[in-house]
């Protein structure tokens, strides 16, 4: 500084001009490191949400050639455009506040893209989009304030995003970054956001802040969160113990004859479910004989049972790798799947009516019957679509029992009716039982075995369900009721 002496005027413009002039060379010695970090932000592979199946960021960068066959093959337009001026522009991302992916059947945009940058994935379980973050000080439901949005709308079974004392809680594990939840979210800003972290980046970050608390533990009234599943695929049997022989190790080699014959259980299936639909809605009244007849009542106990028994026991442990032996694993759910249609085949078509005639329904009650069997047969219908019907009969089985390749994967979806109760087709079955018109006393013992059957049944399957999910299924079971639908589901 000069010794001259300043004014007051002349003091305020003197700093005004240098302050001026000192932002002026920050902002140009800032300027490259800005232009440095905005271009390492574009190759960032946490830079964009892209679509299911992509690759890692590079060689998604390289692959993908902007021919847009991925934006026409996607159903509900969820894929935006990287816009000019972008290190990739023209490529694809999901900007889920906006639109989220709709997670589409057969995956059209894995399938439509030539070059490899979208890989085809065999179940949406494959899905890594993303990762959900919850925003606790944006989200209403910790202010007090009931919201399910996000957990309602979550599509994984068992739900990536549970309630606990109201307040969601995210199972990163489940969670493959569709962006429903954000785009559900009522608030402004989000409470729940979409982000591009790998799955094996969110456990690493676990890691450092579990040794964090290790160094300094909360204290003990502190609230405990169930940790996250580590897997939620369905493992297969179980594998040998030193009492079980070894003839039940499977074999996977391709076995196309067996695929052939075996394929006819999807038909048999088909027709003996036709054919039990048939035999509830009526008993043939007009050619019954009125006197009960224990000889025919018998062959019916023993084709029911023909069919019961067999249905129990190889669907689980002991059984079930019984069926692995003969063709693999593959072979398991068709082998299912055809003693199953030929003992329902035999079940009905040998059936005989026998009296006395217990009730014969007629005018409203009829109708209301009948109706009853209507809603019984709409929600059985729903359940097995939803879990994925061919899949049920076997047949993505029988293709890879044909060609020698893997078990396909099992994968149940949180969509109703499923995230309302957990048997639904059960429940489909025991309504249309119940809606019968016609009753004889061969119709009351199929309505009764049956029903307790399908209740004895429910609670073995739904315990080998938790074992091959694992704790992810457990949370299902404790949010959802098993036979009765509630408004409010329980929370854990």
């Amino acid at each position: 500084m000069t010794g001259e002496p300043l004014d007051r005027r002349t003091f305020f413009r003197k700093g005004f001009r240098d302050f001026a002039h000192t932002l002026v060379k920050a902002k140009e010695a800032l300027a490259p490191l800005a232009r440095q970090t905005s271009s390492e932000d574009d190759a960032s592979p946490l830079f964009r949400l892209r679509p299911p199946g992509a690759v890692e960021e590079e060689d998604f960068l390289e692959r993908c050639t902007r021919c847009d066959l991925c934006f026409n093959a996607c159903p509900v337009e969820c894929l935006q455009r990287v816009p000019d001026g972008m290190r990739d522009a023209g490529t694809p991302f999901v900007k889920t506040s906006q639109r989220a992916c709709a997670l589409c059947t057969d995956l059209s945009c894995t399938k439509a893209c030539p070059e490899g940058a979208l890989l085809p994935l065999e179940s949406r379980k494959e899905i890594q989009m993303g990762m959900a973050e919850i925003r606790e000080f944006a989200c209403i439901a910790f202010l007090g304030t009931t919201c399910r949005a996000c957990h309602d709308i979550c599509p994984t079974l068992p739900r990536a995003i549970t309630l606990q004392n109201s307040q969601p809680q995210l199972i990163p594990d489940l969670c493959i970054g569709c962006g429903l939840c954000e785009q559900t979210c009522p608030t402004q800003p989000k409470a729940i956001v979409v982000r591009n972290l790998p799955r094996d980046q969110w456990h690493a970050r676990q890691d450092v802040e579990e040794k964090e608390v290790e160094k300094d533990p909360p204290p003990l009234h502190a609230k405990s969160v169930p940790s996250a599943p580590t897997d939620r695929r369905v493992r297969p049997v179980p594998a040998e113990t030193e009492t079980e022989p070894k003839a039940f190790t499977p074999s996977s080699l391709a076995c196309p004859r067996a695929a052939t014959w075996l394929a006819l259980g999807v038909p048999l299936s088909i027709f003996g479910v036709l054919s039990w639909l048939q035999l509830i809605s009526g008993a043939s009244l007009s050619l019954l004989e009125p006197g009960f007849q224990l000889s025919a009542f018998l062959k019916d106990l023993v084709l029911l049972l023909l069919f019961i028994l067999p249905h129990s026991f190889l669907s689980r442990g002991f059984g079930r790798r019984i069926l692995n032996r003969p063709f693999g694993p593959c072979g398991e759910r068709p082998l299912y799947v055809f003693i199953s249609g030929v003992t329902l085949v035999l079940m009905t078509q040998l059936w005989e009516t026998t009296g006395p005639v217990l009730w014969d329904l007629n005018d409203w009650p009829h109708l209301v019957a009948r109706c009853v069997q209507a809603v019984g047969l709409l929600l059985t219908t729903w359940a097995a679509l939803v879990v994925g019907s061919t899949l049920l009969i076997g047949i993505p089985h029988l293709k890879e029992l044909r060609r020698g390749g893997e078990v396909p994967s099992t994968e149940l979806i949180a969509l109703a009716p499923y995230s309302r109760i957990r048997q639904p087709i059960n429940l489909g079955i025991l309504l249309m039982l119940a809606g019968m018109t016609e009753v004889t006393a061969d119709r009351l013992m199929l309505g009764l075995l049956t029903a307790l059957w399908i209740f004895l049944a429910a609670p073995f399957e739904e315990r080998d369900a938790a074992l091959e999910f694992g704790k992810g299924y457990k949370i299902y079971l404790s949010n959802t009721p098993r036979w009765i639908p509630k408004k409010t589901p329980s929370e854990e």
